[in-house]
Protein backbone atom coordinates (compact mmCIF):
# COMPACT_ATOMS: atom_id res chain seq x y z
CA UNK A 1 0.00 0.00 0.00
CA UNK A 2 2.82 2.16 0.82
CA UNK A 3 4.45 1.68 -2.46
CA UNK A 4 1.02 2.59 -4.38
CA UNK A 5 0.56 5.70 -2.13
CA UNK A 6 4.59 6.52 -2.78
CA UNK A 7 3.97 6.10 -6.85
CA UNK A 8 2.29 9.78 -7.62
CA UNK A 9 5.10 11.62 -5.98
CA UNK A 10 7.67 9.40 -7.61
CA UNK A 11 6.02 10.38 -10.80
CA UNK A 12 6.02 14.31 -10.01
CA UNK A 13 9.78 14.28 -8.51
CA UNK A 14 10.86 12.45 -11.23
CA UNK A 15 9.15 14.93 -13.75
CA UNK A 16 10.41 17.80 -11.89
CA UNK A 17 13.93 16.61 -12.09
CA UNK A 18 13.19 15.91 -16.14
CA UNK A 19 11.73 19.41 -16.55
CA UNK A 20 14.78 21.30 -14.32
CA UNK A 21 17.45 18.93 -16.64
CA UNK A 22 15.31 20.29 -19.67
CA UNK A 23 15.86 23.86 -18.68
CA UNK A 24 19.44 23.65 -17.57
CA UNK A 25 20.15 22.20 -20.99
CA UNK A 26 18.17 25.36 -23.02
CA UNK A 27 19.95 27.50 -20.84
CA UNK A 28 23.17 26.41 -21.78
CA UNK A 29 22.54 25.88 -24.97
CA UNK A 30 21.50 29.47 -25.23
CA UNK A 31 24.29 30.48 -23.50
CA UNK A 32 26.80 28.73 -25.76
CA UNK A 33 24.93 29.76 -29.26
CA UNK A 34 24.90 33.32 -27.89
CA UNK A 35 28.56 33.97 -29.21
CA UNK A 36 27.45 32.65 -32.58
CA UNK A 37 24.38 34.34 -33.67
CA UNK A 38 26.02 36.99 -32.67
CA UNK A 39 28.87 36.85 -34.84
CA UNK A 40 26.87 35.53 -37.86
CA UNK A 41 24.96 38.83 -36.71
CA UNK A 42 28.04 41.42 -37.05
CA UNK A 43 29.21 39.44 -40.36
CA UNK A 44 25.70 40.11 -42.03
CA UNK A 45 25.85 43.42 -41.18
CA UNK A 46 29.35 43.77 -42.69
CA UNK A 47 28.20 41.95 -45.46
CA UNK A 48 25.28 45.03 -46.49
CA UNK A 49 28.06 47.88 -45.27
CA UNK A 50 30.55 46.75 -47.33
CA UNK A 51 28.22 46.92 -50.21
CA UNK A 52 26.78 50.28 -49.21
CA UNK A 53 30.10 51.61 -49.27
CA UNK A 54 31.19 50.11 -52.68
CA UNK A 55 33.30 47.85 -52.37
CA UNK A 56 31.59 44.92 -54.09
CA UNK A 57 28.09 45.05 -55.41
CA UNK A 58 27.75 41.66 -55.31
CA UNK A 59 28.37 40.89 -51.31
CA UNK A 60 25.81 38.17 -51.20
CA UNK A 61 27.93 35.85 -52.56
CA UNK A 62 31.39 36.42 -51.40
CA UNK A 63 32.65 34.03 -48.31
CA UNK A 64 33.14 35.37 -44.57
CA UNK A 65 36.36 35.51 -45.43
CA UNK A 66 36.22 37.99 -48.17
CA UNK A 67 33.60 39.72 -46.22
CA UNK A 68 35.87 40.32 -43.57
CA UNK A 69 38.41 41.61 -45.48
CA UNK A 70 36.74 43.99 -47.54
CA UNK A 71 35.16 45.25 -43.92
CA UNK A 72 38.82 46.17 -42.73
CA UNK A 73 39.20 47.90 -45.02
CA UNK A 74 36.72 50.85 -44.05
CA UNK A 75 37.80 53.21 -41.16
CA UNK A 76 35.26 53.36 -38.15
CA UNK A 77 35.15 55.80 -35.85
CA UNK A 78 32.42 56.91 -32.80
CA UNK A 79 30.73 59.87 -33.39
CA UNK A 80 29.22 62.05 -30.54
CA UNK A 81 25.62 62.84 -31.54
CA UNK A 82 25.49 65.61 -28.73
CA UNK A 83 28.52 67.61 -30.67
CA UNK A 84 29.00 66.51 -33.71
CA UNK A 85 32.31 65.31 -33.13
CA UNK A 86 34.15 62.10 -32.91
CA UNK A 87 35.32 60.48 -29.52
CA UNK A 88 37.42 57.68 -28.00
CA UNK A 89 34.67 57.97 -25.09
CA UNK A 90 33.39 54.38 -26.23
CA UNK A 91 34.63 51.69 -28.94
CA UNK A 92 32.96 51.79 -32.15
CA UNK A 93 33.54 48.24 -32.77
CA UNK A 94 32.94 47.11 -29.00
CA UNK A 95 29.72 49.49 -27.84
CA UNK A 96 26.49 47.83 -28.03
CA UNK A 97 24.57 50.73 -29.90
CA UNK A 98 21.38 49.39 -30.11
CA UNK A 99 21.58 48.78 -25.85
CA UNK A 100 22.28 52.15 -25.57
CA UNK A 101 19.07 53.22 -27.68
CA UNK A 102 17.63 52.03 -25.02
CA UNK A 103 19.28 53.22 -22.17
CA UNK A 104 18.71 56.85 -20.08
CA UNK A 105 22.46 57.36 -19.91
CA UNK A 106 23.26 56.01 -23.50
CA UNK A 107 20.54 57.68 -24.95
CA UNK A 108 18.55 61.32 -25.27
CA UNK A 109 14.74 61.11 -25.44
CA UNK A 110 13.51 63.16 -28.61
CA UNK A 111 10.34 65.42 -28.77
CA UNK A 112 7.49 63.95 -30.53
CA UNK A 113 8.05 67.15 -33.01
CA UNK A 114 11.34 65.93 -33.81
CA UNK A 115 11.17 61.92 -33.84
CA UNK A 116 10.09 62.26 -37.17
CA UNK A 117 12.13 58.40 -37.46
CA UNK A 118 9.73 57.46 -34.56
CA UNK A 119 12.67 56.02 -32.37
CA UNK A 120 11.47 57.57 -28.74
CA UNK A 121 15.31 57.45 -28.27
CA UNK A 122 18.40 58.43 -30.00
CA UNK A 123 21.32 56.90 -28.83
CA UNK A 124 24.79 59.33 -27.57
CA UNK A 125 27.40 57.30 -29.72
CA UNK A 126 26.89 55.49 -33.39
CA UNK A 127 29.85 54.30 -35.45
CA UNK A 128 30.47 56.21 -38.48
CA UNK A 129 32.41 54.55 -41.37
CA UNK A 130 34.93 56.42 -43.98
CA UNK A 131 36.16 54.44 -47.19
CA UNK A 132 39.32 56.28 -46.97
CA UNK A 133 40.26 58.78 -43.99
CA UNK A 134 38.10 60.98 -41.91
CA UNK A 135 39.65 64.18 -43.14
CA UNK A 136 39.94 62.68 -46.76
CA UNK A 137 37.11 60.92 -47.41
CA UNK A 138 35.89 58.68 -50.63
CA UNK A 139 33.11 57.96 -48.83
CA UNK A 140 31.18 58.21 -45.18
CA UNK A 141 28.98 55.38 -44.61
CA UNK A 142 26.08 56.05 -41.69
CA UNK A 143 23.87 53.40 -40.13
CA UNK A 144 20.04 54.62 -39.91
CA UNK A 145 16.93 53.26 -38.45
CA UNK A 146 13.11 54.15 -37.76
CA UNK A 147 10.15 52.60 -37.60
CA UNK A 148 8.62 51.25 -40.88
CA UNK A 149 4.29 50.71 -41.29
CA UNK A 150 5.04 47.62 -39.12
CA UNK A 151 8.68 47.05 -38.18
CA UNK A 152 12.13 49.01 -37.39
CA UNK A 153 13.78 49.71 -40.55
CA UNK A 154 17.64 49.16 -40.53
CA UNK A 155 19.91 50.76 -43.66
CA UNK A 156 23.16 52.16 -44.71
CA UNK A 157 23.13 54.87 -46.38
CA UNK A 158 26.59 56.17 -48.31
CA UNK A 159 27.29 60.05 -49.22
CA UNK A 160 30.14 61.19 -50.87
CA UNK A 161 33.22 63.09 -49.63
CA UNK A 162 31.18 66.07 -49.69
CA UNK A 163 28.58 64.69 -47.19
CA UNK A 164 26.07 65.88 -49.64
CA UNK A 165 25.61 63.86 -52.67
CA UNK A 166 24.40 59.97 -52.11
CA UNK A 167 26.16 56.84 -53.40
CA UNK A 168 24.38 54.39 -52.04
CA UNK A 169 21.18 53.51 -49.68
CA UNK A 170 21.24 49.43 -48.22
CA UNK A 171 18.59 48.09 -46.16
CA UNK A 172 20.31 45.70 -43.69
CA UNK A 173 17.01 44.66 -42.35
CA UNK A 174 13.50 44.86 -41.82
CA UNK A 175 9.75 42.88 -41.23
CA UNK A 176 7.56 44.62 -43.64
CA UNK A 177 4.76 43.48 -45.52
CA UNK A 178 6.33 40.72 -48.42
CA UNK A 179 5.13 41.80 -51.35
CA UNK A 180 4.62 45.31 -50.51
CA UNK A 181 6.53 46.88 -47.89
CA UNK A 182 9.14 44.88 -48.82
CA UNK A 183 9.71 46.95 -52.20
CA UNK A 184 12.29 49.27 -50.22
CA UNK A 185 14.55 46.66 -51.03
CA UNK A 186 14.30 46.75 -55.28
CA UNK A 187 17.69 47.73 -56.70
CA UNK A 188 16.33 49.73 -59.11
CA UNK A 189 13.88 51.81 -56.24
CA UNK A 190 17.27 52.06 -54.14
CA UNK A 191 19.38 53.17 -57.08
CA UNK A 192 17.17 56.03 -57.75
CA UNK A 193 18.85 57.76 -54.94
CA UNK A 194 22.21 57.48 -56.52
CA UNK A 195 23.21 60.98 -57.08
CA UNK A 196 20.42 62.68 -54.99
CA UNK A 197 21.95 66.03 -53.20
CA UNK A 198 20.61 65.35 -49.55
CA UNK A 199 21.16 69.22 -48.72
CA UNK A 200 19.86 72.57 -49.93
CA UNK A 201 20.69 76.15 -48.90
CA UNK A 202 18.11 75.40 -45.93
CA UNK A 203 19.00 72.15 -44.88
CA UNK A 204 17.71 68.66 -45.42
CA UNK A 205 15.66 68.66 -48.44
CA UNK A 206 15.53 65.03 -49.36
CA UNK A 207 11.85 63.97 -50.10
CA UNK A 208 9.59 61.74 -51.17
CA UNK A 209 7.46 62.94 -54.27
CA UNK A 210 4.45 63.61 -53.89
CA UNK A 211 3.22 62.73 -57.39
CA UNK A 212 5.12 59.11 -56.89
CA UNK A 213 7.78 60.47 -59.95
CA UNK A 214 10.61 62.36 -58.70
CA UNK A 215 10.13 66.43 -59.84
CA UNK A 216 13.11 67.50 -57.95
CA UNK A 217 16.58 67.38 -57.66
CA UNK A 218 16.29 66.12 -54.19
CA UNK A 219 13.10 64.14 -54.47
CA UNK A 220 12.75 60.39 -54.52
CA UNK A 221 9.95 58.31 -56.51
CA UNK A 222 7.45 57.01 -54.35
CA UNK A 223 6.73 52.87 -54.41
CA UNK A 224 3.10 52.32 -55.38
CA UNK A 225 1.14 50.43 -52.93
CA UNK A 226 4.04 50.82 -50.83
CA UNK A 227 3.50 54.71 -50.11
CA UNK A 228 3.44 54.54 -45.78
CA UNK A 229 7.13 52.13 -45.87
CA UNK A 230 8.60 54.29 -49.01
CA UNK A 231 7.53 57.76 -47.19
CA UNK A 232 8.89 56.17 -43.41
CA UNK A 233 12.79 55.26 -45.54
CA UNK A 234 12.70 58.91 -46.40
CA UNK A 235 11.69 60.15 -42.95
CA UNK A 236 14.44 58.20 -41.22
CA UNK A 237 16.89 58.97 -43.76
CA UNK A 238 15.72 62.89 -42.63
CA UNK A 239 16.13 62.27 -39.21
CA UNK A 240 19.33 60.95 -39.10
CA UNK A 241 20.87 63.57 -41.93
CA UNK A 242 19.15 66.37 -39.39
CA UNK A 243 20.28 68.38 -36.62
CA UNK A 244 19.58 65.62 -34.00
CA UNK A 245 21.41 63.04 -36.30
CA UNK A 246 24.58 63.21 -37.81
CA UNK A 247 23.81 66.68 -39.25
CA UNK A 248 26.24 68.55 -37.12
CA UNK A 249 29.15 65.49 -37.78
CA UNK A 250 28.97 66.34 -41.70
CA UNK A 251 29.08 70.25 -41.21
CA UNK A 252 32.07 69.69 -38.91
CA UNK A 253 33.50 67.14 -41.73
CA UNK A 254 32.87 69.87 -44.03
CA UNK A 255 34.41 72.27 -42.06
CA UNK A 256 37.41 70.06 -41.84
CA UNK A 257 36.80 70.16 -37.79
CA UNK A 258 35.50 66.77 -37.41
Amino acid sequence: MNRERDRPLRVLLVSALVAVGCSLMVTAAVSYFRPMQAAYAALERNRVLIEAAGLTDAAASLSDREVATLFRRLEIRAVDLRSGKFTDDVDPLGYDFDAAATSADGSTPLPESSDIASIGRRPNYMPVYFRGSPNDPECIVLPVYGQGMWSTIRAFIALGPDGNIIQALVIQDHAETPGIGDRIEDRAWLASWTGKPVFDQRGVAIQLAKTGTAAGPNSIDGISGATITARALVMLVQFWLGENGYGPLLENLRKGAG
